[in-house]
């Protein structure tokens, strides 16, 4: 992609305030992320293999593309996506241990 292109992409920090599997997928888990003044999204992710006991992750900051189109998955909207990497082919958050404000926007 071109740097114009990239620089129109919004990396928040957000503040996971609830976590529920979804009802028509197996493999999703539904985030409630708090972005402070951006307000709360609603975002569906592919990690309930890695994260079987997901309530220990309510409170942990994580990264987010926070200015996506919303999009339907499974009959549940969408409203960003969690950035995650991957290691022995199972992928994980990246999570925040420093003081930042949610909704801090990555440079």
């Amino acid at each position: 992609i071109t740097f114009d292109a990239f620089q129109k992409t919004h990396m928040r920090v957000g503040e996971i305030l609830e976590i529920r599997k979804h009802e028509n997928a197996d493999q999703l888990l539904v985030f409630t992320l708090d972005f402070g003044s951006f307000g709360t999204a609603q975002i569906v992710s592919g990690l309930a293999e890695t994260y079987t006991d997901f309530s220990a992750l309510i409170g942990k900051k994580v990264l987010a593309v926070h200015n996506l189109k919303p999009v339907m998955l499974r009959k549940v909207e969408s409203q960003g996506m969690l950035l995650t990497t991957e290691s022995n082919g199972t992928p994980g958050l990246i999570f925040i241990d420093v003081v930042v404000e949610n909704g801090s926007l990555i440079k």
